[in-house]
């Protein structure tokens, strides 16, 4: 497709990033490294998807990496692991990069974005039973590079062309089934810039510069866990937690959970969740006020009724219209 002309202007490590990436970025020094040291004990890359006990053997002579070199390290044998397993095409999936306002200028592959630290979207899709005030999690397969076994929401980055609300709803039936009501049940509750250095797997080393849309999907009543069609090669176990709980887990920056990509995440989702329980507990007393009053019965506590209508706060978020087309 066309360049934006911000491509050719903007720093791709500066808030508000993406620059310059119209040829593909040459080798870096640490995957050199990385090709040299394998290459003077006698080995390819293609070896370290399994390693025999001739590989092992000749691993123990490699010399000592650099920095740079320890993340090559990763991302090579990531690499081959995935070619051996057939799975290696997470590399070459498009992505579209944003400026630091979420607006497209462009499209490149994973492995460019990474490498060249260019900001794109990722969702992270909260479901919540406002009626329990309890969140299903889900529990990351052991197989995941990064954060295996770890606890957290459902989460995935936009692919180019696919508009953050379609990328939610997508990943929420891939992974959990479920398939939701744009605007209904499933709701942008706010949107942060996060950036760090990934560690392990296919881009270990490179920066990871996302634009995350946070989700909230509301579900009318808890869904009971033996009938939640979970991927496995996801998450490996589901269960539900109260909201409580929840934020003691994240707060406390433990190994159970993922860690919060950004010191406001976990403030912005406790505030949006109770948000949404008390849209419901307002809905709740509404329609039992409705009920009573068809009904002729007596009407309940005023002064209870005031506390719970105080409660009562404006639609969740902000309007997803604009997260549906293009632009």
């Amino acid at each position: 497709g066309a360049t934006h002309p911000a491509m050719a202007t903007l720093s791709p490590r500066s808030p508000g990033a993406a620059s310059s990436c119209a040829a593909a970025p040459p080798r870096d020094a640490g995957e050199a490294e990385v090709l040299e040291a394998l290459a003077e004990v006698g080995l390819r890359p293609a070896d370290l998807a399994s390693p025999t006990p001739k590989v092992r053997k000749a691993l123990r002579g490699l010399r000592a990496l650099s920095e740079d070199g320890v993340f090559a390290w990763e991302r090579v044998v990531a690499l081959a692991r995935a070619r051996a397993d057939g799975v290696e095409d997470r590399q070459d999936q498009a992505f579209d990069v944003m400026d630091h306002e979420g607006r497209w200028i462009g499209r490149r592959a994973r492995s460019e974005v990474h490498r060249g630290g260019y900001w794109h979207r990722a969702v992270h899709i909260w479901p919540l039973c406002p009626e329990t005030g309890r969140v299903l999690v889900g529990q990351r397969a052991e197989t995941k590079a990064n954060d295996p076994g770890r606890w957290t929401c459902t989460c995935g980055r936009v692919l180019g062309g696919e508009s953050s609300m379609d990328a939610a709803a997508e990943l929420l039936s891939r992974e959990l089934g479920f398939r939701p009501l744009m605007d209904s049940d499933l709701s942008l509750a706010f949107t942060l810039r996060c950036s760090h250095r990934i560690a392990k797997g296919l881009f270990a080393g490179h920066m990871d510069n996302t634009i995350i849309d946070v989700y909230l999907f509301k579900l009318e009543e808890e869904v009971p866990i033996e009938k939640v069609h979970v991927d496995e090669s996801l998450k490996q176990k589901v269960r539900y937690i109260y909201i409580e709980s929840l934020q003691q887990a994240l707060s406390d920056g433990g190994e159970a959970f993922v860690v919060p990509p950004h010191k406001e995440y976990a403030p912005k989702l406790m505030m949006y969740m109770r948000r949404l329980c008390a849209v419901r507990s307002q809905a709740v007393v509404t329609a039992r006020a409705k009920a009573r009053a068809l009904s002729g019965e007596a009407d309940e506590d005023p002064e209870c009724a005031r506390d719970l209508a105080a409660a009562r706060v404006p639609y969740l978020g902000v309007t997803c219209k604009a997260w549906r087309g293009s632009g």
